[in-house]
């Protein structure tokens, strides 16, 4: 049976070392084959088993909605950024500018349309770089799924897509004349379809654990991954496991965690936690030169960093309370500087400071787990963290000027207890 393509007439030119197939979709073809990411309703939903196949935020319908209000406001005026797509594979192709004939002059030589699509980058350069043709995709290309990634994905304009479908669905505009401007870059590679995503999100700002986790080549990236069970699972961190419904606390790799989020932890807290722990301050450059990506100082600190949180989890509270308990965290995290990323930032400075000095970690979690990290004591802000990361109205800040009275605060509560353990 013959593979169902859809035609169309397009700019083919390279940009930089990538071909881009530039032309325009009507509204019903964007709706009938270009599938947006989907909507999280629920926020907390466990996802680390699906991390490995997004490259791309979860849709923000707000957003989406915003888009279409303007578009049904302004019907005969509104103005649109083009849909950008990747494309795993190129595409079949016919000639228009230059034509068949005059190709084949330009190359000295009988063009074929599968050379003409295999070998397209070096053509392009023997024609200025570009060329006008009409391009043929298959349909599948944009529902078929190898190895758990599409051929086609959107690279930008996911809430575009989605306000179209929405639009056409709603049937309160007419949509039949409207089109919108689609640009196909080639991009087998996924690692670099995730940076690509990254590269083009200005206008939403792309979440900084969104940017960190899809950003894959950092070396500090891949330690945090190492950390919350990506893949492998011989640095996971025991609460870190949503499989373990009983120790689970809550880990967000997609987003911020602000103050009514059922988690604990994003993934750029844990990144800047690491980086803290390993060379004492959040450069990326820094953790790379002094723990190589699988080097023996990664694993040996890698597996320090595991065994001292999961100390952290089970002593300091309120960790133990929220384990398995993520609906009582929006509260308690009002209540415990320790669920804040300030406290989570001071546990990692006086962890570096107290592997300096060669304490035993797991000692360390234990004093820590013995300090009152409540934000109030007898109604008052807690004295112990007053002029440090709590002012005397009670508000927090995680700046380093802030944290350092308190990281030297507790290390000399540290260095007076460790003896006793």
């Amino acid at each position: 049976m013959e593979t169902e393509t859809i035609g169309f007439y397009a700019n083919v030119y390279r940009q930089g070392d990538r071909i881009v197939y530039r032309t325009s979709f009507s509204f019903d073809q964007v709706a009938n084959l270009i599938k947006p990411t989907e909507i999280r309703d629920d926020s907390n939903e466990p996802i680390l088993d699906r991390l490995d196949h997004i490259e791309n935020r979860f849709l923000n319908k707000s957003h989406a909605n915003g888009i279409k209000a303007y578009i049904k406001e302004n019907p005969h005026n509104f103005i649109l950024p083009s849909l950008t797509l990747l494309t795993t594979k190129r595409f079949s192709l016919e000639p228009i500018s230059p034509s068949w004939e005059k190709l084949n002059e330009i190359c000295n030589e009988k063009i074929t349309s599968i050379q003409l699509r295999d070998s397209l980058t070096s053509i392009l350069d023997k024609c200025n770089g570009s060329m006008l043709a009409y391009v043929k995709i298959p349909t599948e290309y944009f529902s078929e799924v190898e190895d758990f990634q599409k051929t086609i994905t959107i690279g930008d304009g996911n809430h575009r897509a989605r306000m179209i479908i929405d639009l056409k669905n709603d049937n309160e505009v007419d949509v039949s004349k409207m089109h919108i401007g689609v640009d196909f870059y080639v991009e087998p590679d996924a690692k670099e379809r995730k940076k690509v995503f990254v590269a083009l999100n200005t206008s939403l700002s792309v979440e900084k654990s969104a940017k960190s986790f899809l950003m894959v080549d950092d070396v500090l990236s891949s330690a945090t991954k190492d950390l919350i069970g990506f893949k492998h699972t011989t640095f996971l961190i025991k609460q870190f496991n949503p499989r373990d419904k009983e120790k689970f606390i809550g880990v967000e790799p997609l987003d911020n965690v602000g103050a009514r989020s059922k988690d604990t932890i994003s993934f750029n807290i844990l990144k800047n936690m690491i980086s803290i722990l390993g060379v004492g301050n959040t450069s990326s450059d820094k953790f790379s030169k002094r723990y190589p990506f699988k080097s023996t100082e990664y694993r040996k600190l890698l597996s320090l960093i595991q065994k001292y949180l999961e100390e952290i989890f089970d002593n300091v509270a309120p960790y133990k309370r929220v384990q398995g308990n993520l609906e009582a965290i929006p509260e308690l995290r009002k209540n415990y500087l320790s669920l804040s990323g300030a406290g989570l930032y001071l546990i990692a400075y006086v962890g570096y400071e107290a592997k300096k000095n060669n304490y035993d970690l797991i000692k360390v979690a234990r004093i820590l787990g013995n300090i009152d990290w409540s934000r109030e004591v007898h109604s008052e802000p807690n004295a112990l963290f007053i002029g440090g990361i709590l002012n005397s109205t009670g508000n927090v800040s995680n700046t380093r000027s802030a944290l350092k009275p308190n990281v030297e605060r507790l290390m000399k509560i540290v260095n007076d207890e460790i003896s006793k353990y």
